[in-house]
């Protein structure tokens, strides 16, 4: 689980997932959901706790919904089991054990609307624009608001700050790597 959907999980059901130094993540994005800066003595006050809640409530749901399967995932534990079973005293089991744990794919491809989530801060990833334009940027909840996004986004590549709504936004595709 990244630090970010540790932050969702936190603002919608109250259960401490980052503490000490991440904090500050959590901080953040409590207050790109509600678009303002919010102290921290508030996140005690009922009120604001509900509406932080409310407003995490479709990234919650979005971070529950299934993901796209991997391509291929057995547990280490069974692959051992399997593997001494057929070839008992000749298995170098730490070998195994070694493996990185397989991700799920990160889908892209689909345009998010700003109105259901936000994607990570100073992350690079596509934007829409209001007036039909697209082009790279990255969000920044700490930036002053330029329009009523009440959020402050940047165009990383094409643009100085941008001046337009972003209406959606994606993640970039992952870069080319030739087949060997």
């Amino acid at each position: 689980m990244t630090d970010r959907e540790k932050a969702i999980v936190m603002a919608y059901t109250g259960v401490c997932m980052l503490s000490g130094d991440k904090f500050s993540i959590f901080h953040e994005y409590v207050e790109s959901i509600m678009g303002r800066h919010v102290y921290t003595h508030e996140m005690a006050i009922k009120a604001v706790d509900d509406e932080i809640k409310e407003k995490a409530k479709a990234d919650f749901i979005a971070l529950c919904a299934e993901q796209e399967p991997c391509e291929d995932v057995i547990s280490r534990k069974t692959a051992l089991e399997c593997l001494e079973w057929e070839y008992p005293d000749k298995l170098p089991k730490t070998k195994i054990m070694e493996l990185p744990p397989v991700q799920p794919k990160q889908r892209t491809g689909h345009w998010i609307p700003v109105s259901e989530r936000l994607p990570e801060n100073h992350k690079d990833v596509l934007i829409c624009l209001s007036s039909d334009e697209i082009c790279i940027g990255c969000y920044n909840s700490h930036k002053l608001p330029f329009s009523n996004n009440a959020i402050g986004w940047g165009a990383s590549y094409t643009h100085d700050w941008c001046s337009d709504d972003v209406i959606a936004w994606m993640p970039l595709p992952e870069p080319y790597k030739e087949m060997q």
